[in-house]
């Protein structure tokens, strides 16, 4: 599987609910003690989120997403504006532009020399092509 935490969640559940269903009780007790044990795999998973979240705190983002987290937010500022009806601001268009003039191609040799996986290399590849034709788009003179 390509998800080992979901997997191995599963695992531990169906592990740990089996032995609680064979056991010579109520069915009652069975239900009970296996919301107990759902009650206690979530808490788990909640606070590893937690610590998760903690930590990404620390250290914000990398050299891929938050390139690409500022083009995505000037194109939405630009787009919020035109949906509004209002004329968007110089800046605004200025960011948009200068984007769009950027191009993808640092972020793609960032990838191409990145230590990441190659289904995550693959995954934030085409994110980067759509975000980059997004720009590309949103720029183009009226």
């Amino acid at each position: 599987m390509i998800n080992y935490g979901a997997a191995s969640t599963f695992a531990i559940m169906i592990a740990v609910a089996v032995p609680i269903w064979d056991r010579h009780v109520s069915a009652e007790t069975n239900v009970e003690d296996t919301l107990w044990l759902t009650l206690a795999i979530s808490i788990g998973a909640v606070i590893s989120v937690a610590v998760e979240l903690a930590f990404a705190r620390v250290n914000p983002g990398d050299d891929i997403v938050l390139p690409i987290a500022a083009r995505l937010s000037a194109v939405e500022s630009l787009l919020a504006c035109y949906a509004e009806g209002c004329p968007p601001d110089n800046a605004g268009k200025n960011k948009v532009i200068r984007f769009g003039m950027l191009g993808t191609s640092s972020l793609r040799r960032l990838l191409r020399r990145s230590d990441y996986s190659a289904q995550y290399r693959a995954q934030m590849s085409g994110v980067v092509a759509l975000v980059g034709r997004l720009v590309d788009i949103t720029r183009r003179p009226d």
